[in-house]
């Protein structure tokens, strides 16, 4: 398996902007372009239009303590139950019930089902019991068992400013909500190096701590998405594993299929993304990128076809009315058996 690494960061402040895997990667490119200059931006870009990826990147995760937080496969979740009593159907429901609103699984519970094959219905079996007897011990009952709370939004009221009289407008009141981490949870990235000879003449390393030291996203300028470099920590990641016999693969991050990833069955969820031109080009006449759909992380797809990688990216001129724009929609992905 190629070496994998993993950066934590803490963010200082909110943030507006969803760390996804392509918003990181124009982030970077962003930094590459300020330091190294355009052409060498450029020079970079080529090894991924013609599918010759440097490294692949992740979204960013939820973790606490030694514990990273992975999307669920989106696997068919089985309800197995041959009897006809009322009541079992009434518990088999609630389970199913309980088993759907899963959205995160730790890396060992996820391998659970990546590597030995076990059904989701079967590794949250002890998972469920222990969530029920710990609300049992609380006192509450009633209290519906749901995921663990690793953000929270806090709606923040603002008014305009009127840009002739430098004062506020009359009834001119916006509402926007930042979204800020527990106090204990950090968010994790996982890059997947590729070509390693090409990731150190870039110094890609140290361009991915420029990417959280200037700042992410939306409204940075007013001194949201700030992170706390202390907490920064760049490290390699053993937990994954190779698994030989894979005829199938899981990803980590936003998605555009290619043909030549030689798919044979797929059980996926989508988003349409609209996304925004960042930097110098935010302040072009049009600044918005064309809707693009991307496969969302813990998608799952079929193929004998074993890569390093899978997906595409954009060709110039797809998402944006500036040619040179591209999308990056080559995944960071895991083997499995299906």
């Amino acid at each position: 398996m190629n070496n994998i690494y993993q950066i934590n960061i803490k963010p200082k402040s909110g943030i507006f902007t969803e760390l996804q895997s392509d918003t990181l990667f124009g982030h970077f490119c962003w930094r590459l372009a300020e330091f190294k200059g355009n052409d060498t931006l450029n020079n970079f870009l080529k090894f991924y239009l013609e599918d010759k990826p440097i490294f692949t990147i992740s979204d960013a995760f939820y973790s606490i303590e030694d514990s990273v937080y992975l999307p669920r496969p989106h696997l068919p979740i089985v309800v197995k139950s041959n009897s006809a009593k009322k009541e079992d159907k009434i518990i088999n429901f609630l389970k199913h019930k309980y088993e759907k609103g899963i959205k995160y699984l730790t890396v060992d519970e996820l391998y659970l089902i990546l590597d030995e094959k076990k059904e989701f219905s079967e590794i949250l079996k002890a998972k469920y019991k222990k969530d029920k007897n710990q609300n049992d011990k609380n006192n509450n009952e009633k209290k519906k068992l749901k995921e663990k709370e690793f953000y929270k939004y806090d709606l923040r009221v603002s008014v305009e400013i009127s840009r002739k009289t430098l004062s506020s407008k009359e009834g001119q009141l916006f509402s926007f909500a930042p979204k800020f981490l527990g106090k204990d949870v950090f968010y994790t990235v996982f890059i997947k190096i590729i070509d390693e000879k090409n990731y150190e003449l870039y110094e890609c390393k140290n361009l991915f701590r420029e990417v959280f030291e200037i700042g992410f996203g939306k409204k940075k300028s007013s001194g949201y998405g700030e992170f706390d470099m202390a907490s920064y920590n760049y490290d390699i990641f053993n937990g994954f594993r190779n698994i030989e016999d894979s005829n199938a693969f899981i990803t980590l991050s936003n998605y555009l299929p290619s043909k030549d990833d030689a798919i044979e069955e797929s059980y996926y969820d989508f988003h349409v993304k609209y996304g925004k031109l960042g930097e110098d080009y935010a302040l072009s006449k049009n600044p918005f990128k064309k809707p693009i759909i991307f496969i969302s992380p813990g998608s799952v797809f079929k193929t004998n076809l074993k890569k390093e990688f899978y997906g595409r990216c954009t060709v110039k001129g797809e998402v944006s009315n500036f040619e040179n724009v591209i999308q990056n929609g080559i995944a960071f992905t895991l083997n499995m058996r299906l």
